[in-house]
């Protein structure tokens, strides 16, 4: 375990009319140093700790608020990738990878944080996509395109008529929605590829980015309500006003810049949160009302941002 220095990165407040609310853009703190290693990833669970991985989603980190420690959870393959938790934060749930033959196979599991121990919840497989955890506390996840759902008691498998909120994946180049018992497809913007595809916190509106096509708000029928911009890694504030994203160019093998912005939901009024020329930041989640977001080169921050 490593001692994490943290360093204030920008004092002061600046102050921006947004969708009808003043906001001030805080300080920004610089969470880890390089000499910590390389993460990337970050997620906030349910009790607003910041977990993150490694290079190439190797294992689960997370930063000890009180000792200001870097805590290595796991070192297993692929558990860094898309890792979600039980509703009280006491657990994460992830996929840990394995190659034989160039094949992945994948394991689902679930660690207790505090004894670090391991249950498999799901036996090795191929074509096993990303867990989701309902607030009831079931487990979803897809196997060669079929939706598992794994009750709270982590033993029973339900059938999807017991799906008591609706559950969206992103396959191939469609978006499955289940909802009320029933599967359905929608292609909002026809044949393409679909990626960071979410559901609103109240459930009702459909996020996603079509390759080619950028990022779009739509109902549950695949109806486009607004239409966001060529905008990447867009994530939903806790409250649903407001979609962070990050601003970036490569050419194909690096990031050459990268910057983070917030949207309000209707599209109307964005507000540049970072601008830097030489940390190239990337892929922001919400931590309460603040952004926690990664940088090219490893490098973990938080921003904090005030609401009145």
């Amino acid at each position: 375990m490593k001692k994490c220095f943290i360093y204030i990165f920008l004092f002061g407040f600046v102050t921006v009319n947004l969708f009808g609310q003043s906001v001030r853009i805080g300080e920004t703190i610089q969470l880890t140093n390089k000499s910590d290693g390389y993460f990337m990833s970050p997620k906030i669970s349910p009790d607003g700790k910041i977990f993150f991985s490694s290079q190439g989603y190797k294992g689960i980190f997370y930063l000890e608020k009180e000792t200001k420690r870097i805590i290595n959870i796991n070192d297993e393959l692929g558990a860094g990738y898309e890792f979600t938790f039980s509703p009280d934060g006491k657990n994460v749930i992830y996929r840990s990878d394995r190659y034989i033959n160039g094949l992945k196979y994948s394991t689902l599991k679930e660690q207790n944080l505090t004894t670090k121990e391991v249950r498999i919840l799901q036996e090795e497989s191929r074509h096993m996509d990303v867990p989701q955890v309902l607030n009831d506390g079931k487990i979803v996840y897809g196997i060669d395109d079929r939706l598992q759902i794994l009750a709270s008691d982590r033993v029973s498998k339900v059938d999807i008529t017991l799906l008591n909120e609706p559950v969206v994946k992103a396959v191939n180049n469609e978006i499955i929605i289940y909802n009320n018992g029933i599967r359905r497809t929608v292609q909002p913007q026809g044949e393409r590829y679909y990626v960071w595809t979410s559901l609103s916190p109240d459930k009702t509106k459909l996020l996603f980015y079509a390759v080619g096509k950028g990022t779009f708000i739509s109902d549950l029928n695949g109806k486009i309500l607004v239409e966001l911009g060529d905008i990447r890694s867009p994530q939903w504030s806790p409250n649903g006003n407001w979609i962070s994203y990050m601003l970036d160019e490569d050419d194909g093998e690096i990031v050459l810049s990268s910057d983070i912005k917030i949207i309000s939901h209707d599209g109307k009024i964005s507000h540049q949160i970072t601008s830097t020329d030489q940390i190239k930041e990337i892929y922001p989640v919400w931590n309460d009302s603040n952004l926690v977001y990664a940088d090219s080169d490893g490098i973990i921050y938080i921003t904090y941002l005030i609401f009145e």
